[in-house]
């Protein structure tokens, strides 16, 4: 029934650059039922790039509609968030869609490298989000974020405290760095692993994007586990960076890869 199964993607969209939406769509095809929350001319550290609105709860609402026509079933993904009234329509919207929605996974995409970078009213609201969320891919700063700011506290504490916040929800803390190692790390209930992945150094955008996608590619449609299907995401990033450096981006180049090296995504012909 994958036919049915479809992954609303609530994100950024931008046109110059590989990230948001743009990454997600070249993982999951037309599984992807995509929602931009924004336009962006170029990715945000371009110089000159520029922003401009959609019109989206309306089309946040119709989107939901037009699936629910359909007959599918719906996997809610949350990233980027441009306003904060955008979270109250995505908390109205599942609640109306409710019986449509199988899982939600928020990532709640506000800093990295210590810094925030986006208005603090979106911070403000994301845990509305978490209360509601399945699955949460924030990266470290994030969770010391959703922590108060907290970037003096052991990260494990934090973690546990997140859950504690949201016992329902499964947490997967993504680009823990430690030397010459990079780890997510996953946590709920009593379990706790990370995987261990290989650190390139230099800065590449898109890759958190590009983890979820393929985490949801593999676990929700090709049904690995969630162990297995989180050390095969981080080994496909580490792959994507390093085939992105080897061609001079400092983005997602998913044109820099072979069909070998793309043996991963099964398109939608596969059965």
């Amino acid at each position: 029934m994958n036919d049915l199964k479809k992954v609303v993607a609530i994100t950024s969209l931008p046109t110059v650059g590989n990230a948001g939406l743009k990454n997600m769509m070249s993982i999951l095809g037309t599984r992807l039922l995509p929602v931009p929350t924004l336009l962006i001319s170029g990715l945000g550290n371009m110089e000159g790039h520029r922003r401009f609105d959609v019109p989206f709860e309306e089309l946040l609402h119709e989107t939901f509609a037009m699936a629910e026509r359909q007959g599918y079933q719906l996997i809610v993904y949350v990233g980027y968030l441009h306003q904060a009234s955008q979270v109250d329509a995505i908390l109205r919207t599942i609640e109306k869609f409710s019986e449509r929605i199988t899982s939600i996974i928020i990532d709640p995409v506000c800093g990295d490298n210590g810094q925030a970078y986006i208005n603090q009213d979106i911070i403000d609201r994301l845990p509305k989000l978490l209360k509601k969320a399945d699955w949460a891919f924030p990266n470290e700063t994030e969770v010391r974020i959703l922590s108060g700011f907290d970037y003096a506290s052991d990260l494990g504490l934090l973690q546990k405290s997140l859950l504690k916040a949201h016992p329902a929800m499964r947490l997967i803390t993504t680009g823990v760095k430690d030397k010459e190692k990079i780890y997510n790390e996953f946590r709920f209930g009593p379990t706790e692993y990370r995987t261990e992945h290989r650190l390139i150094y230099q800065p590449v955008s898109g890759t958190g994007d590009a983890f979820v996608a393929l985490f949801i590619l593999m676990h929700f449609f090709q049904h690995e586990d969630i162990e297995e299907a989180l050390l095969q995401a981080g080994d496909a990033v580490s792959l994507l960076v390093q085939k992105s450096q080897q061609v001079g981006r400092s983005e997602m180049n998913l044109d820099a890869f072979t069909l070998s090296d793309l043996s991963f995504i099964q398109n939608d012909l596969t059965p």
